[in-house]
């Protein structure tokens, strides 16, 4: 009995300590409503760890768009400087090139 009173408080500690961690690096910080039970704590871990996945997620997919629109500028300003170069290798005047 008392082997499986130490293993329930030490996955108690543990869960309290995966419940602090988990909070602390979502930043959602401590409040006042907060699981009492270990059940509760647990569904709250979860729920903290989809939020952050969505999150995360929702950042990435930003990224990659901003990531593109740049690219697509890129790609234009190469296209324009290669014309420019050119223009300039076969001598077109200035008025004809503008």
């Amino acid at each position: 009995a008392t082997y499986e009173a130490h293993g329930d408080l030490t996955f108690r500690q543990y869960t309290a300590s995966l419940y602090w961690a988990i909070t602390t690096m979502t930043t959602v910080g401590y409040g006042d409503i907060v699981p009492g039970t270990e059940l509760e704590r647990w569904f709250t871990i979860c729920c903290f760890l989809v939020g952050s996945i969505i999150y995360s997620s929702i950042f990435a997919n930003v990224s990659i768009l901003l990531q593109n629109f740049d690219s697509s500028g890129r790609r234009y300003s190469n296209k324009m400087d290669s014309l420019n170069e050119l223009l300039r290798f076969h001598k077109v005047p200035d008025h004809i090139a503008d």
